[in-house]
């Protein structure tokens, strides 16, 4: 479940690519999508990719805006795969956007910001797993609940059907021939 979350942390940081792709493959388990990892992390890097030139060109006048783009971006994607925990995605990306504002007031350097972002990102892997651990304990019981509710039918079924009266088999053999009635 971490490395999920370090895709939401920042593309741009020094570690992205290492992230990226581990955040890849476990967005597409935990949403159940069918895109392949090369497909999602090429639509990431696409992402980043586009808000940077936007940034470069002078689109966005400061790091505020680009990460506005980056939050869009990615919250579109996640949206398209599925992903279950969308309240943690708008939670990054306020923390992101506070933490853009903070940067281009020079109250904090990309570094510190990487960090503080990681540190969320860690706290936010332990509730996805959390969350994750939580649902699977709830479907094992509710499929052991499901279980003993049709056992339980099944005895009902049983004890509410007259009983069958069997006539018994009589059988009687003359020659070769065997007669059963």
């Amino acid at each position: 479940m971490r490395l999920a979350v370090r895709l939401l942390i920042s593309p741009i940081t020094s570690l992205r690519n290492c992230f990226l792709v581990m955040s890849c493959v476990l967005l597409i388990v935990l949403s159940g999508c069918a895109m392949s990892l090369k497909e999602a992390s090429t639509k990431m890097y696409a992402i980043d990719a586009d808000c940077d030139a936007k940034l470069k060109a002078g689109v966005y006048k400061n790091f505020y805006e680009k990460t506005q783009c980056l939050n869009d971006g990615l919250t579109k994607f996640f949206i398209d795969i599925n992903y279950p925990y969308m309240d943690l995605v708008v939670l990054q990306n306020a923390y992101r956007l506070a933490l853009a504002e903070r940067r281009d007031r020079g109250e904090i350097t990309k570094t510190e910001a990487e960090l503080m972002m990681a540190d969320l990102g860690q706290r936010i892997a332990a509730e996805e797993h959390k969350r994750a651990t939580n649902s699977a304990y709830a479907r094992a019981a509710q499929a052991q609940g499901t279980g003993a509710l049709l056992q339980g039918v099944g005895t009902l079924m049983q004890s509410i059907q007259p009983p069958i009266q069997r006539s018994p088999i009589t059988c009687t053999q003359t020659g070769n021939v065997t007669r059963c009635f």
